[in-house]
Order: C-alpha cells, then sequence, then structure tokens
C-alpha cells in the first residue's frame, strides 16, 4: 500500500512538474525587475511586497508579482516563475513587514496593503529593467525585531 502512494505521489508530482516548466498560453510576457525600498532610511529586511495591477488584469488568474526585500534593500519580482520579473503596465505597491520573520503583526500596521492606499505607484515598460528607488518618509513604524 505504502509502494502505491509513493508512486501516485511521484506521478502527481511529474505531471504537475511538467505543466509549471513551460510557458502557458495564460501568462503574460515578464520583463525582468529590481528595484529597492527604503522607509524613514530604514531597509525593511524580509517585507514582501505584491505588485497590484491598477488597469486591467493581464491575465486569466489575476496574477501579481511579487518579492522578498533582501539585506541590502533589494527586492526581485517574480510572477509565474522565480526571479522572472513584471508584466507591462502601472502598480500599486504594497508592502507587509513582519516584526518578526515569519510573523502576522505588520511594522506599518497594514498601512499600504491595498490599491487605494499604496506605498508607491510605479510603472514597468518593455524596457524597465531596474525602478527607481522607492524611499519614503513620515511613515510610523511599529517595534520589531529585524
Amino acid at each position: 500500500m505504502i509502494r502505491q502512494c509513493l508512486l501516485l505521489s511521484s506521478l502527481l508530482v511529474l505531471t504537475l512538474g511538467c505543466g509549471c516548466n513551460s510557458h502557458s498560453s495564460w501568462q503574460a510576457r515578464t520583463v525582468p525587475i529590481v528595484g529597492t525600498i527604503r522607509i524613514n532610511g530604514e531597509t525593511p529586511v524580509g517585507a514582501n511586497i505584491q505588485f497590484l495591477p491598477l488597469g486591467d488584469q493581464f491575465d486569466s488568474r489575476g496574477s501579481c508579482p511579487f518579492g522578498v526585500i533582501g539585506e541590502d534593500g533589494v527586492f526581485t519580482l517574480t510572477t509565474y516563475k522565480p526571479n522572472d520579473g513584471c508584466p507591462v503596465g502601472e502598480f500599486a505597491v504594497s508592502i507587509f513587514w513582519p516584526t518578526v520573520p515569519g510573523g502576522d503583526t505588520d511594522r506599518l500596521d497594514e498601512a499600504f496593503l491595498t490599491k487605494e492606499n499604496p506605498l508607491a505607484v510605479v510603472n514597468v515598460t518593455s524596457s524597465t529593467r531596474k525602478l527607481e528607488p522607492i524611499d519614503v518618509s513620515g511613515v510610523q513604524i511599529l517595534g520589531g525585531s529585524r
């Protein structure tokens, strides 16, 4: 019985894996994007960012490019596969900066999670590779360890 479960699990992984490696017709073209973020002069290490489309959705699944801010303040965007970038368009940048790694409390008190109140708005073109630095000040930051 265990052998059958392992065999079925392996087949499922292989089947799912085959579909993930190819470019599907529902996927939008992406351009590789990197950028930096600083808040009140501080690097929000470990913060999760998401690019929320401001125009029409660029694919039928409602994908949103995302990234994590590194020690140096740099993020690389992922939409479909690691570091593939972002489709062309205008985006609201949302950010969630956990008070502790993996935590569910936002150091920014959930102030920048929506299209209506983004951290920034950016425009990605087919020639964009590096975004202008996003540097905001006057933001209340809650306590927490980095």
